[in-house]
Protein backbone atom coordinates (compact mmCIF):
# COMPACT_ATOMS: atom_id res chain seq x y z
CA UNK A 1 0.00 0.00 0.00
CA UNK A 2 1.84 3.41 -0.68
CA UNK A 3 1.70 6.04 1.49
CA UNK A 4 -0.84 9.48 1.83
CA UNK A 5 1.94 12.37 0.81
CA UNK A 6 2.63 14.86 4.01
CA UNK A 7 1.30 17.48 1.28
CA UNK A 8 -2.23 16.30 0.88
CA UNK A 9 -2.50 15.11 4.83
CA UNK A 10 -1.82 19.47 5.16
CA UNK A 11 -4.22 20.31 2.69
CA UNK A 12 -7.48 18.00 4.62
CA UNK A 13 -6.05 19.55 7.74
CA UNK A 14 -7.02 22.54 6.11
CA UNK A 15 -10.12 21.59 4.67
CA UNK A 16 -11.79 20.06 8.04
CA UNK A 17 -9.76 21.99 10.50
CA UNK A 18 -8.29 19.43 12.25
CA UNK A 19 -5.20 17.94 12.79
CA UNK A 20 -5.06 14.08 10.47
CA UNK A 21 -2.90 11.18 12.27
CA UNK A 22 -2.20 7.58 11.38
CA UNK A 23 -5.19 5.41 11.39
CA UNK A 24 -4.21 2.58 13.70
CA UNK A 25 -6.54 -0.85 13.45
CA UNK A 26 -7.92 -2.92 16.25
CA UNK A 27 -6.50 -6.44 15.73
CA UNK A 28 -6.68 -9.15 18.79
CA UNK A 29 -6.67 -6.39 21.14
CA UNK A 30 -3.48 -4.47 19.65
CA UNK A 31 -2.98 -2.08 17.54
CA UNK A 32 -1.50 -1.85 14.20
CA UNK A 33 -0.78 0.50 11.49
CA UNK A 34 -2.81 0.27 8.14
CA UNK A 35 -1.42 2.85 6.08
CA UNK A 36 -4.41 5.42 6.63
CA UNK A 37 -4.92 8.91 7.79
CA UNK A 38 -7.99 9.56 10.18
CA UNK A 39 -9.16 12.95 11.12
CA UNK A 40 -11.68 12.70 14.43
CA UNK A 41 -11.49 14.88 17.77
CA UNK A 42 -10.43 11.66 19.98
CA UNK A 43 -8.84 8.34 20.71
CA UNK A 44 -9.98 5.60 21.05
CA UNK A 45 -9.32 3.22 24.31
CA UNK A 46 -6.21 0.80 22.86
CA UNK A 47 -4.89 4.09 21.33
CA UNK A 48 -5.17 6.21 24.36
CA UNK A 49 -3.08 3.35 26.17
CA UNK A 50 -0.62 3.39 23.18
CA UNK A 51 0.43 6.44 23.70
CA UNK A 52 1.34 6.01 27.36
CA UNK A 53 4.93 6.10 27.82
CA UNK A 54 7.33 2.93 27.86
CA UNK A 55 7.79 3.81 31.91
CA UNK A 56 4.02 4.16 32.54
CA UNK A 57 3.38 1.37 30.49
CA UNK A 58 6.11 -1.01 32.77
CA UNK A 59 4.63 0.80 36.15
CA UNK A 60 1.08 -0.41 35.17
CA UNK A 61 2.25 -3.70 33.99
CA UNK A 62 3.72 -4.21 37.16
CA UNK A 63 0.72 -2.97 39.24
CA UNK A 64 -1.21 -5.50 37.21
CA UNK A 65 1.27 -8.50 38.26
CA UNK A 66 0.74 -7.56 42.15
CA UNK A 67 -2.62 -7.51 41.71
CA UNK A 68 -2.36 -10.99 40.21
CA UNK A 69 -0.21 -12.58 42.23
CA UNK A 70 -2.54 -11.18 45.00
CA UNK A 71 -0.20 -8.43 46.81
CA UNK A 72 -2.59 -5.57 45.87
CA UNK A 73 -6.33 -6.18 46.55
CA UNK A 74 -8.36 -6.36 43.16
CA UNK A 75 -11.45 -5.28 44.23
CA UNK A 76 -11.02 -1.12 42.57
CA UNK A 77 -8.24 -2.21 39.66
CA UNK A 78 -8.09 1.47 38.99
CA UNK A 79 -7.76 2.37 42.59
CA UNK A 80 -5.35 0.15 43.72
CA UNK A 81 -3.33 0.48 40.02
CA UNK A 82 -3.07 4.67 41.27
CA UNK A 83 -1.58 3.91 44.44
CA UNK A 84 0.93 1.35 43.44
CA UNK A 85 2.38 4.34 40.76
CA UNK A 86 2.30 7.01 43.54
CA UNK A 87 4.05 4.58 45.94
CA UNK A 88 6.52 2.77 43.20
CA UNK A 89 6.87 5.62 40.49
CA UNK A 90 5.22 9.33 42.11
CA UNK A 91 6.89 11.00 39.04
CA UNK A 92 3.94 9.27 36.71
CA UNK A 93 1.40 9.83 38.58
CA UNK A 94 -0.21 12.64 36.04
CA UNK A 95 0.74 11.17 33.15
CA UNK A 96 -1.34 8.00 35.14
CA UNK A 97 -3.89 10.53 36.19
CA UNK A 98 -4.02 12.00 31.90
CA UNK A 99 -4.33 8.48 30.84
CA UNK A 100 -7.43 7.53 32.58
CA UNK A 101 -9.23 10.62 31.90
CA UNK A 102 -8.64 10.00 28.28
CA UNK A 103 -9.64 6.32 28.64
CA UNK A 104 -13.11 7.46 30.04
CA UNK A 105 -13.52 10.25 27.42
CA UNK A 106 -12.90 7.09 25.10
CA UNK A 107 -15.23 5.30 26.79
CA UNK A 108 -17.98 7.92 26.97
CA UNK A 109 -17.43 8.91 23.14
CA UNK A 110 -17.79 5.07 22.60
CA UNK A 111 -21.49 5.35 24.39
CA UNK A 112 -22.28 8.39 22.83
CA UNK A 113 -20.27 9.09 19.42
CA UNK A 114 -22.39 12.61 18.65
CA UNK A 115 -21.39 13.89 22.24
CA UNK A 116 -24.94 14.98 22.41
CA UNK A 117 -26.63 14.10 25.96
CA UNK A 118 -30.30 13.42 25.74
CA UNK A 119 -32.25 15.24 28.12
CA UNK A 120 -33.01 14.08 31.75
CA UNK A 121 -36.19 12.63 32.86
CA UNK A 122 -37.77 14.34 35.78
CA UNK A 123 -38.36 12.63 38.57
CA UNK A 124 -42.19 13.26 38.63
CA UNK A 125 -42.57 12.20 35.49
CA UNK A 126 -40.59 9.03 36.18
CA UNK A 127 -42.28 7.93 39.21
CA UNK A 128 -45.64 8.35 36.81
CA UNK A 129 -44.25 6.23 34.80
CA UNK A 130 -43.50 3.29 36.79
CA UNK A 131 -46.94 3.64 38.74
CA UNK A 132 -48.22 3.67 34.73
CA UNK A 133 -46.55 0.61 33.99
CA UNK A 134 -47.16 -1.35 36.81
CA UNK A 135 -50.79 -0.99 36.41
CA UNK A 136 -51.00 -2.20 33.04
CA UNK A 137 -49.22 -5.07 33.69
CA UNK A 138 -51.46 -5.65 37.13
CA UNK A 139 -54.25 -5.32 34.34
CA UNK A 140 -52.63 -7.24 31.28
CA UNK A 141 -51.86 -11.08 31.02
CA UNK A 142 -48.58 -11.74 29.77
CA UNK A 143 -49.75 -14.41 27.73
CA UNK A 144 -52.37 -11.90 25.97
CA UNK A 145 -50.02 -9.49 25.87
CA UNK A 146 -51.01 -6.78 22.79
CA UNK A 147 -48.94 -4.00 22.30
CA UNK A 148 -51.51 -1.51 20.75
CA UNK A 149 -53.72 -2.28 23.66
CA UNK A 150 -51.02 -1.35 26.16
CA UNK A 151 -50.09 2.07 24.20
CA UNK A 152 -53.52 2.84 24.48
CA UNK A 153 -53.94 2.01 28.29
CA UNK A 154 -50.86 3.89 28.64
CA UNK A 155 -52.61 7.17 27.50
CA UNK A 156 -55.56 6.65 28.92
CA UNK A 157 -53.58 6.88 32.38
CA UNK A 158 -50.93 9.66 31.35
CA UNK A 159 -54.22 11.56 30.74
CA UNK A 160 -55.79 10.80 34.33
CA UNK A 161 -51.94 12.06 36.01
CA UNK A 162 -52.47 15.50 37.78
CA UNK A 163 -51.57 18.57 36.30
CA UNK A 164 -48.30 18.66 37.27
CA UNK A 165 -47.60 15.53 35.66
CA UNK A 166 -48.56 16.38 32.48
CA UNK A 167 -47.20 19.41 32.20
CA UNK A 168 -43.07 17.74 33.01
CA UNK A 169 -43.84 14.85 30.96
CA UNK A 170 -45.25 17.06 27.53
CA UNK A 171 -41.86 19.80 28.71
CA UNK A 172 -39.78 16.58 28.63
CA UNK A 173 -41.70 15.59 24.90
CA UNK A 174 -40.91 19.00 23.03
CA UNK A 175 -36.92 18.74 24.42
CA UNK A 176 -36.47 14.99 22.73
CA UNK A 177 -37.74 16.28 19.70
CA UNK A 178 -35.10 18.64 19.85
CA UNK A 179 -32.66 16.28 20.90
CA UNK A 180 -33.40 14.38 17.78
CA UNK A 181 -32.94 17.44 15.52
CA UNK A 182 -30.12 17.66 16.98
CA UNK A 183 -28.62 14.26 16.30
CA UNK A 184 -29.92 14.70 13.01
CA UNK A 185 -27.94 17.39 12.69
CA UNK A 186 -24.50 15.96 13.97
CA UNK A 187 -25.49 13.26 11.08
CA UNK A 188 -25.85 15.35 8.82
CA UNK A 189 -22.09 17.27 9.80
CA UNK A 190 -20.63 13.96 9.66
CA UNK A 191 -21.85 13.29 6.23
CA UNK A 192 -21.14 16.35 4.97
CA UNK A 193 -17.50 16.51 5.96
CA UNK A 194 -17.41 12.95 4.19
CA UNK A 195 -18.47 14.32 1.25
CA UNK A 196 -15.98 17.39 1.32
CA UNK A 197 -13.32 15.12 1.60
CA UNK A 198 -14.45 12.81 -1.36
CA UNK A 199 -15.13 15.72 -3.42
CA UNK A 200 -11.63 16.87 -2.71
CA UNK A 201 -10.22 13.65 -3.68
CA UNK A 202 -11.55 12.91 -6.68
CA UNK A 203 -9.61 12.16 -9.52
CA UNK A 204 -6.81 10.82 -6.64
CA UNK A 205 -6.00 7.65 -6.00
CA UNK A 206 -7.44 7.44 -2.54
CA UNK A 207 -10.79 7.18 -1.06
CA UNK A 208 -12.46 8.41 2.48
CA UNK A 209 -14.41 6.65 4.35
CA UNK A 210 -16.45 6.25 7.51
CA UNK A 211 -15.17 8.65 10.48
CA UNK A 212 -13.32 9.99 8.80
CA UNK A 213 -10.24 8.02 7.19
CA UNK A 214 -8.69 8.40 3.81
CA UNK A 215 -7.14 5.81 2.46
CA UNK A 216 -4.22 5.02 0.12
CA UNK A 217 -6.68 2.89 -2.56
CA UNK A 218 -8.46 3.34 -5.76
CA UNK A 219 -10.68 -0.11 -5.06
CA UNK A 220 -13.58 0.34 -2.73
CA UNK A 221 -13.90 -2.88 -1.47
CA UNK A 222 -10.40 -2.56 -0.41
CA UNK A 223 -11.72 -0.79 2.82
CA UNK A 224 -12.95 -3.87 4.09
CA UNK A 225 -9.78 -5.59 3.89
CA UNK A 226 -8.29 -2.54 5.70
CA UNK A 227 -10.80 -2.68 8.38
CA UNK A 228 -10.86 -6.53 8.56
CA UNK A 229 -14.67 -6.52 7.74
CA UNK A 230 -15.74 -10.18 8.77
CA UNK A 231 -18.68 -12.25 9.99
CA UNK A 232 -16.53 -15.13 11.71
CA UNK A 233 -19.13 -16.42 13.60
CA UNK A 234 -21.69 -17.13 10.56
CA UNK A 235 -18.28 -18.73 8.90
CA UNK A 236 -17.75 -16.19 6.43
CA UNK A 237 -14.57 -14.33 6.11
CA UNK A 238 -13.51 -10.76 4.76
CA UNK A 239 -12.74 -11.77 0.92
CA UNK A 240 -16.34 -13.90 0.79
CA UNK A 241 -18.05 -10.60 1.93
CA UNK A 242 -16.36 -8.75 -0.78
CA UNK A 243 -17.66 -11.15 -3.40
CA UNK A 244 -21.05 -11.10 -1.98
CA UNK A 245 -20.76 -7.06 -2.63
CA UNK A 246 -19.25 -6.97 -5.86
CA UNK A 247 -21.89 -8.99 -6.99
CA UNK A 248 -24.62 -6.40 -5.61
CA UNK A 249 -21.99 -3.43 -6.89
CA UNK A 250 -22.53 -5.10 -10.75
CA UNK A 251 -26.79 -5.10 -10.30
CA UNK A 252 -27.32 -1.92 -8.48
CA UNK A 253 -23.93 -0.21 -7.64
CA UNK A 254 -22.36 0.03 -4.17
CA UNK A 255 -20.66 2.59 -2.69
CA UNK A 256 -19.16 2.20 0.59
CA UNK A 257 -19.94 4.67 2.83
CA UNK A 258 -18.28 2.59 6.43
CA UNK A 259 -16.91 -0.29 7.67
CA UNK A 260 -15.58 -1.61 10.70
CA UNK A 261 -14.25 -5.38 11.52
CA UNK A 262 -17.96 -6.50 12.09
CA UNK A 263 -19.99 -3.95 10.30
CA UNK A 264 -20.47 -2.20 6.86
CA UNK A 265 -22.67 0.53 5.51
CA UNK A 266 -22.99 0.87 1.92
CA UNK A 267 -25.10 2.88 -0.12
CA UNK A 268 -26.93 1.87 -3.68
CA UNK A 269 -26.61 3.51 -6.41
CA UNK A 270 -30.03 2.03 -7.90
CA UNK A 271 -32.23 1.54 -5.75
CA UNK A 272 -34.33 -1.30 -6.44
CA UNK A 273 -37.85 -1.72 -6.62
CA UNK A 274 -41.08 -4.42 -6.33
CA UNK A 275 -39.66 -7.94 -6.80
CA UNK A 276 -35.78 -6.95 -7.39
CA UNK A 277 -36.25 -5.07 -3.89
CA UNK A 278 -37.61 -8.09 -2.20
CA UNK A 279 -34.87 -10.46 -3.74
CA UNK A 280 -32.00 -8.25 -3.11
CA UNK A 281 -32.92 -8.19 0.54
CA UNK A 282 -33.66 -12.13 0.26
CA UNK A 283 -29.55 -12.14 -0.73
CA UNK A 284 -28.62 -9.94 2.01
CA UNK A 285 -30.43 -11.67 4.78
CA UNK A 286 -28.69 -14.58 3.35
CA UNK A 287 -25.31 -12.72 3.83
CA UNK A 288 -26.42 -10.69 7.32
CA UNK A 289 -28.94 -12.64 9.46
CA UNK A 290 -28.64 -9.92 11.77
CA UNK A 291 -30.00 -7.78 9.20
CA UNK A 292 -32.98 -5.77 10.56
CA UNK A 293 -34.22 -3.48 7.57
CA UNK A 294 -36.44 -5.03 4.78
CA UNK A 295 -37.20 -3.87 0.93
CA UNK A 296 -39.66 -0.83 2.31
CA UNK A 297 -36.79 0.46 4.02
CA UNK A 298 -34.51 1.27 0.66
CA UNK A 299 -35.88 5.13 -0.11
CA UNK A 300 -32.15 6.19 0.69
CA UNK A 301 -30.87 3.21 -0.79
CA UNK A 302 -28.75 2.74 2.68
CA UNK A 303 -28.16 -0.45 3.52
CA UNK A 304 -26.60 -1.77 7.20
CA UNK A 305 -25.17 -5.08 7.50
CA UNK A 306 -23.75 -6.02 10.87
CA UNK A 307 -22.42 -9.61 12.34
CA UNK A 308 -23.61 -9.86 16.01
Amino acid sequence: MSKIPAELIGEIDALLSLRGRPYLRHADGKLEPTGCFQWTTGRGGLETISSASPELRTAMAEAQSSMTHGQLAPFDPMKQMRKYISTNAPRLLQEYDQLIAGLEEADRRMLNPSGIEPPPTPDVVRRAAERIAQRINSEMKASQFDLDAYQKRAAELWQMEPDEVRIAQKHLQEEFVKYQRSLEEAQSIKENRLADVRSFLEGKPYIAYGDLVVAPIEDQFDILLIEGTNAANYGLQTHGIIEALRSIDEDFGVDILNAGFDFVTFRLVRIPEGEDAKELFKHLRDLCPDLEQDADSLSDGIVNLWWD
